[in-house]
């Protein structure tokens, strides 16, 4: 499972537009060592929260709940799934409604708007 560039840089602006970019990690290892510190204390903090990497991982989690273990496995000759992208074919797969217009893009903003809630939940921004 790994987003679409597509979905990833729309992840990231949207986190940019909601002023949360700074405080995302600017190396993978300092991600891994955010997340191993969030896992371990069971909840995010000053310290180990990420905005990109939270609102990526509330998407999976919820695509997760969707689509199951489906998502993170490949057959042969597949690439890795985006969550979006393999939720918006599935949806347009079997959807019966004529002029369907549903799409999953929303999520992107819901994670972000949820992310920046949380950094004011932690102090970590003003509200307004």
């Amino acid at each position: 499972m790994k987003f679409c560039m597509k979905h990833w840089d729309a992840l990231k602006e949207a986190i940019r537009a909601r002023g949360l970019d700074g405080l995302s990690a600017k190396t993978g290892e300092t991600v891994v060592a955010k997340q191993v510190e969030e896992l371990k204390a069971g909840e995010s903090s000053k310290t180990t929260f990420d905005p990109l990497m939270g609102a990526h991982n509330a998407i999976v989690v919820r695509a997760l709940d969707i689509v199951g273990l489906d998502l993170l496995t490949g057959g042969e000759g597949e690439t890795e799934k985006c969550p979006i992208c393999y939720l918006q074919a599935g949806h347009d797969a079997t959807c019966k409604e004529e002029g369907c217009t549903h799409s999953f893009e929303p999520w992107i903003g819901f994670a972000a708007d949820a992310m920046r809630k949380e950094a004011i939940r932690l102090n970590l921004m003003a509200e307004s």
